[in-house]
């Protein structure tokens, strides 16, 4: 099937500034660079309005990016379109340890597609048809750039969510004597009064920055760091921005960060004041060849999990179901 076009349709989220959205424009980014013949459509309709209805000009394969919002998509919406020979494939964001847990949340049981994409392992969710495929990094390469200040900074993106702990990073790195880089999409006023409050060296950004320019931000700072604290369904989309961004990344255990754990390139820690705070003054003692290692090891997982190895995944994924079609 290599050389043979296959067009798949994605439907993913109508928003814009939003992670589910994202990952699909990565997808396509990816796979225009790996796989050419396979064309894919954004539709941002996670509904179609109505589910059941098939589109004008049928793809050879409709790809669900799914999110749990998506009520409408239901068990018998994924058959309905497989009743006039149209191929499922699934990305399911929104899982957890066992597939016992997801039922036990009210989430789909989509093991009848064609192929279902999880982002972590999930007992109870195997087979032939299930794929596990780790959320991609970002392809961008960045110009070496670095503000000129006399104290280094610590980045972090995303959501002001109280479980990211933006607070705790604020006063750790004030009492580190670090700086903070915050892209904080929706943040309030008040929000970022309390946090500057916290570490007068606080640079904040309280809206969407797209996604390259975030990372040539974050490639600026000394390190990057992500403390969540949250039993939330799924991986983190926002730690694989710190990854891109190739420096030292500090990360605390939680529910999403399991497909990570245990991986020695990232510098794990508690999500506590007096933790932060001593791997940020460790960090200040190493040496810039020791950074330097550091920040390589960072870099070696970007390309490991790069955006253009999830791609080829997907490619070998979307030829293993279309060809299965009769018409082939």
């Amino acid at each position: 099937m290599n050389g043979k076009e296959i067009n798949v349709l994605l439907v993913t989220s109508k928003k814009q500034d939003c992670g589910i959205r994202e990952y699909g424009k990565m997808l396509i980014e990816a796979m225009e660079l790996v796989a050419p013949e396979i064309r894919i459509t954004e539709r941002p309709d996670p509904h179609y309005e109505n589910p059941y209805r098939i589109p004008d000009s049928s793809p050879d394969i409709i790809h669900l990016n799914h999110h749990a919002s998506y009520d409408s998509w239901t068990e018998s919406a994924v058959r309905s379109f497989q009743s006039y020979g149209i191929k499922m494939v699934i990305t399911q964001h929104d899982t957890f340890e066992t597939f016992d847990i997801m039922r036990e949340r009210g989430m789909p049981d989509f093991r009848g597609a064609d192929a279902l994409v999880v982002h972590e392992p999930v007992a109870g969710l195997e087979g032939a048809n299930v794929h596990y495929i780790r959320q991609g990094v970002s392809l961008f390469r960045y110009p070496v750039t670095k503000v000129a200040r006399d104290y280094p900074v610590v980045g972090t993106v995303g959501f002001p969510f109280p479980w990211k702990n933006y607070d705790l990073l604020m006063r750790a790195s004030a009492r580190a004597g670090w700086g903070v880089v915050l892209i904080a999409p929706g943040a309030t006023v008040a929000q970022c009064e309390e946090w500057q409050g916290l570490n007068p060296r606080a640079e904040i950004t309280p809206y969407f920055t797209p996604k390259y320019a975030a990372l040539e931000i974050l490639h600026a700072c000394d390190a990057t760091a992500f403390l969540y604290n949250t039993g939330n369904s799924g991986t983190s989309g926002a730690l694989r921005m710190g990854i891109a961004a190739r420096r030292p990344i500090i990360a605390s255990p939680c529910r999403q960060t399991r497909d990570l754990e245990g991986d020695s390139r990232i510098y794990w820690a508690p999500p506590s004041e007096a933790a932060i705070w001593a791997v940020l003054d460790f960090f200040k003692q190493l040496s810039p060849e020791r950074r330097r290692v550091w920040a390589e090891s960072c870099a070696s997982l970007a390309e490991e999990d790069s955006w253009l190895n999830a791609a080829r995944e997907y490619a070998r994924i979307y030829r293993e179901v279309a060809g299965g079609r009769e018409d082939d």
